[in-house]
């Protein structure tokens, strides 16, 4: 059971004048270090891609090693897909890890996980480490059957038709109890969701998330061998656990589900969109069955 940060400030006895004054500075995080400090007790904090800044009173069991200089300040951020990331290679014991679209490094850098590798055709970017710079049809092609990873981030080609080749070619080198995660399943508009990249044209400029949704939606629509989610941070990241059983969505046929429109009446059910503090709190495994 969570605890808004009201009920946590009473807790610790702090009077409610106090707890409101709180509240007004929450989004400084030497407010929360000093609240955290003063109730001697852990807060881990969400960062939404609006800025809003949420309080849980999360397991400090659970939290990754790769924060602890948070942990001594009581604070764990959750602001980006590289948490995300993170926080699983820590949580779930990951060695293994694949990056498909790398691009300028800027996530894979910041992956902490023993052996990673990156594939990106792009050679905009040459000189980082340990990234081999082909296709992701090609990379999987080269790779022997047994070559298994324990976490797969897909962000390349913001696709339907590749990201689907991305995904079963992935499910094909999981290790057990593997994981997927995918970039850009929760487009905002329309306009995010354009399958034009070079399009500036529209409202949302610059910024795409493409097509991506419609191969995650396929999934969740149509493999029962998986559960997937869509945890709301970051333009959407999708995640696909291979050893779990998802209840399909089957409220309509496919190709209805495929449309950016339905999609968008449907969000919550149809993605299986979840929080930030519901993704922290889950036993990937033992909560996410059915």
């Amino acid at each position: 059971m969570f605890m808004d940060l009201e009920s946590i400030l009473t807790a610790g006895g702090m009077e409610k004048n106090r707890a409101t004054m709180i509240k007004t500075v929450i989004s400084q995080r030497e407010a929360l270090k000093k609240l955290s400090q003063a109730i001697s007790k852990p807060i881990y904090v969400e960062k939404t891609q609006s800025s809003e800044i949420r309080a849980s009173n999360i397991d400090p069991q659970i939290v990754s090693s790769w924060y602890d200089h948070l942990n001594k300040s009581g604070i764990l951020v959750v602001s980006s897909r590289t948490d995300i990331l993170n926080f699983l290679i820590h949580r779930y014991n990951l060695v293994s890890y694949l990056e498909i679209g790398v691009r300028d490094g800027n996530n894979f850098r910041n992956i902490r996980c023993l052996n990673k590798t990156g594939v990106d055709p792009s050679k905009e970017f040459p000189d980082i480490e340990n990234v081999v710079y082909t296709t992701s049809d090609e990379f999987f092609s080269s790779l022997e059957g047994d070559v298994k990873y324990d976490l797969i981030f897909i962000d390349g080609l913001h696709l339907d038709h590749q990201v689907s080749k991305d995904i079963q070619n992935s499910l094909s080198h999981l290790c057990e109890n593997g994981i997927i995660l995918m970039h850009d399943c929760n487009p905002p508009t329309i306009h995010h969701a354009r399958e034009d990249f070079s399009d500036l044209s529209t409202p949302a400029g610059g910024k795409w998330n493409g097509t991506t949704w419609k191969a995650y939606a396929r999934e969740r629509c149509t493999n029962k061998d998986i559960f997937a989610c869509v945890i709301d941070l970051d333009w959407g990241c999708g995640l696909i656990h291979i050893q779990d059983k998802q209840k399909l969505y089957n409220k309509d046929e496919l190709d209805t589900c495929l449309e950016y429109t339905y999609m968008d009446e449907n969000r919550k059910s149809l993605l299986n969109l979840i929080s930030v503090d519901k993704f922290l709190s889950m036993d990937i495994g033992k909560d996410t069955q059915g």
